[in-house]
This record gives C-alpha cells, sequence and structure tokens, in this order.
C-alpha cells in the first residue's frame, strides 16, 4: 500500500466519523410469511413501517429521530414497553 493512499484512507475515516449520524425510532409491523412448499415448507420475516397515526396514538408515542445513540436507545426502549404494554404482554 502506498503512503499515499494509506493518508486518504486516514482522512476518510476521519471524515466519517465527523460526519453527523441520524438515529430513527419508529414501530414496523413484523409478520412471517409463506414462501413454499420446497424443503417441507419455509417461511421468512417480513416488516413494514407503521406510518398509523390511530397506532401511534396508542402507544402515546410518536417516530423520532436522534443525533445521539444513548438517546435513540433509551427512546427505543420506552417505545418497545409501550408496544408490549397494548398487545397485552407488559
Amino acid at each position: 500500500m502506498s503512503t499515499s493512499t494509506t493518508l486518504e484512507t486516514e482522512d476518510q475515516n476521519q471524515e466519517q466519523a465527523e460526519t453527523p449520524v441520524l438515529y430513527w425510532v419508529a414501530a414496523y409491523h413484523q409478520d412471517r410469511a409463506y414462501g413454499g412448499p420446497a424443503e417441507g415448507g419455509w417461511y421468512y420475516d417480513t416488516g413494514s413501517l407503521c406510518t398509523s397515526v390511530d397506532t401511534y396514538k396508542q402507544l402515546g408515542m410518536k417516530p423520532e429521530c436522534f443525533v445521539n445513540q444513548d438517546e435513540s436507545i433509551t427512546y427505543l426502549d420506552k417505545m418497545r414497553k409501550a408496544i408490549m404494554c397494548s398487545e397485552g404482554e407488559g
């Protein structure tokens, strides 16, 4: 590896570290779908972003965006608990 390539890589890594990152927290509908009869039948996970205002009203929460990962994780935990309570699991 040449010196110039190494310097370019270090510059790219530094730029990536300084680039702001957004952390989105939202609800997703998850399900399993039947993939077909091959090999005794198989299933796969499906999912889609929840865009229903009523769902978020029921949860008492809304999709949120964070620039701090720790804050996004805290909000994610709250949303998970709200979802579990709405499904009668919590």
